[in-house]
Formats: structure tokens, sequence, C-alpha cells
């Protein structure tokens, strides 16, 4: 089995350089929290790996015998039980899990790339974030010839939720920071604000 203690080992390097760049305190603090997330996600997500042979032989017949071969691409077929209440208490948690995992990358995000703060940029974190996991998994799968992990839809559609929910905690965030233009007592833009990008 192939852990992903060496995530973290990998991340040590990354994070002193971000910090050698030398650019604006609060940046740096996004960017070393956005790297924590990153390398923690990266190791309960999609680590551990079996790559020991006996493992490898082990999994592909019992990948085979599990309906649909541990995949499901039908949507809010395991959303809907845990909205009505009928799914067991494990499902829930994962789920919940599921639904927050990325709500954090949905914050930095946008903190570290600007583009990331309009209405297209929400669009392209809920779809290129919400698909990252289980397109991970997938591709790893594919590599060891059966699904090492559960693949589903439903673990997309609620990442692509949880990111949007950050993104709008940090929308929300944003507007309160901003002081209200001159002679009209409403709140400027964010976006026009001076001053105000970290």
């Amino acid at each position: 089995m192939l852990d992903g203690s060496w995530v973290y080992v990998a991340a040590v390097p990354i994070g002193l350089a971000i910090v050698a760049l030398g650019t604006a305190r609060n940046r740096t603090v996004v960017a070393l929290v956005a790297l924590a997330h990153l390398a923690v996600l990266a190791n309960v997500a999609l680590f551990p790996i079996p790559l020991d042979p006996g493992l490898l032989a082990d999994g592909r017949p019992a990948a085979a015998s599990i309906a649909g071969g541990g995949l499901n691409p039908v949507p809010f077929a395991t959303i809907w039980p845990v909205v009505a209440g009928h799914a067991p208490p494990i499902a829930t948690r994962i789920a919940i899990l599921n639904l927050f995992v990325l709500t954090p990358a949905g914050i930095y995000l946008p903190l570290l790339f600007g583009i990331l703060r309009g209405p297209r940029g929400l669009i392209a974190l809920t779809i290129v974030g919400g698909v990252s996991i289980e397109a991970a998994q997938l591709a790893i799968s594919a590599m060891l010839g059966f699904a090492y992990r559960a693949i589903d839809i439903d673990d997309v559609i609620l990442n692509a939720i949880g990111i949007a929910i950050g993104w709008l905690v940090l929308g929300a965030a944003l507007a309160r920071r901003v002081p209200p233009a001159p002679g009209t007592g409403r709140r400027g833009s964010a976006r026009r604000a001076p001053g105000r990008r970290i």
C-alpha cells in the first residue's frame, strides 16, 4: 500500500518556497492555508493506493463483484436517501463530509486569484473543483485496473455545492469590508474598492 504521508513531506519545501517569495503577509498566509488543505485533502481522498501485487489481484475480482464496479453515474442516487432521512448514519456523515470538504477552496482560491471572484469564476470553480477529486480517483483506478475507491457522481455534485458555499461566504465577507460609496450611503463594489486585495 502506498500511503499519503509523503504528501506532507512534499508540502514542506513548497511551503518554504511560498514564504521565501516574500509576497504580502495576508496572501502568504492564505497560500499556506491552501497548501495545508490540499495536502490533507490529497491524503484523505486519494490514499492509500494498493500497489502490492497480492492486493491488486484481490482487488480486481472484488471490484467486479460490486454492482456497477464501484461507479455510480446516476445523479442524486445517494443524495436523496440522505435528504429524506432514509440513509444509514455512515452515509449521512459521508455526504456531509463531501459537502464541506472543498468549501475552503471556494474561499482561498478567489482570494489568491482575483479573476475567480466573479460569476464566471464561480462557474469555473464549481465545475473544475467539483470534478477534481473523482477525476483523480478515476484516473488512479484506471491505472490499477479496478475502482479502488467508490466513484460517485453525487460526490461531484456535493463537492461543487460546497465550493459554491465557500465562494458565497467569501463574497458576503468582502462586501461587508467595502466602505459606503461617498454621498450614497451604500456600499461600493468590492471589485472597485482600492487597497482591498490580498
